[in-house]
């Protein structure tokens, strides 16, 4: 009887460290909130402000379903409302049609209760390049390092009493 019990406990021990298991997973933390605010911004090209465009803010994520908003992009500004927390950003409009290089995707902004300010240039501004110096090599000593000694260190055996 003892036998039965391990055989059928075995299983059910393994289903249900299993089951804990797989109720922790590795996606980071992620914003619920049905809270909407407001984000405002310019969008510039080359410098100058985007004629014309769309900018998408996707707010879903895998604990909220929430649909894309978008925004026209006028005269190089923008104004938004969507859910407060992580979004996705997307620009497109006629310039981006043209240089497609210059597509702005997959960039996030964490929109706070208070309201948002993003502003976007396109292409993005280059960062500097790391700078670094190199120390010229040591020039060679015209001195050996090991200086010989003038005084022999054993006597020759004619020498030693």
């Amino acid at each position: 009887m003892k036998m039965t019990r391990w055989i059928l406990m075995g299983p059910a021990a393994a289903t249900v460290a299993v089951s804990l298991w797989g109720c922790s997973d590795d996606r980071p933390a992620a914003e619920a909130s049905q809270a909407e605010a407001k984000v405002t911004g310019t969008v510039k090209i080359h410098g100058k402000p985007m004629a014309s465009g769309e900018i998408t803010f996707n707010p879903a994520n895998y604990q909220r379903d929430a649909e894309p908003r978008k925004a026209p992009i006028k005269n190089g500004s923008y104004e938004i409302t969507t859910l407060v927390g992580q979004n996705s950003v997307l620009v497109s409009g006629p310039e981006i049609t043209r240089e497609p290089e210059l597509g702005y995707a997959a960039q996030s902004i964490d929109v706070s209760a208070s309201g948002s300010t993003l502003n976007i240039e396109l292409p993005p501004p280059q960062q500097p390049a790391p700078t670094t110096t190199t120390e010229p090599a040591a020039k060679p000593s015209a001195e050996p390092t090991a200086k010989p000694s003038a005084e022999p260190t054993a006597k020759p055996k004619s020498e030693q009493p």
